[in-house]
């Protein structure tokens, strides 16, 4: 499986320190770095699957509503399996529970410890993998009942 990153951050300072950051990850993984959530919603149409870490506050359009859209994306299209790490400085519980409601799957404070990130994102991918190990699964029993059917 390609392990893709997408960080969508309007803060080019962050954007910035997380390429230095991930420099030692560019072998393993795919990353990409959008300032605009709308341009990364692009990229995720064309480019399928993804960890993506997100900010919450951004202005043409916060992260909260960046995931309704990647997630009505997912409904739609072929698109399947992103996991969704929300960067806040608004870190508490109602925040957290709001995240997690509208379609995070992970949040994380901002600023961040890089380690932490980086675990997180490894996790997304392990559910990533689990998600598709499933899918196929799920798809071979469909044509095995329906070879037992016909």
């Amino acid at each position: 499986m390609l392990k893709r990153i997408l960080f969508v951050d309007d803060e080019d300072n962050f954007l910035s320190s997380m390429k230095r950051t991930m420099r030692q990850k560019d072998e393993e993984w795919e990353i990409s770095f959008f300032p605009n959530p709308l341009v990364a919603l692009e990229n995720l149409k064309k480019d399928g699957h993804a960890v993506i870490v997100t900010d919450w506050n951004m202005p043409e359009m916060d992260g909260m509503e960046f995931c309704r859209n990647v997630r009505v994306l997912e409904d739609k299209t072929e698109l399947n399996n992103c996991y969704i790490i929300l960067l806040t400085g608004n870190l508490g519980v109602e925040k957290a529970v709001e995240a997690l409601g509208k379609g995070a799957d992970d949040f994380i404070n901002k600023p961040c410890d890089s380690r932490e990130l980086i675990a997180r994102i490894n996790v997304g991918f392990r559910i990533i993998e689990l998600q598709n190990d499933l899918r196929r699964a799920n798809r071979q029993l469909e044509v095995f009942a329906q070879s037992m059917m016909g």
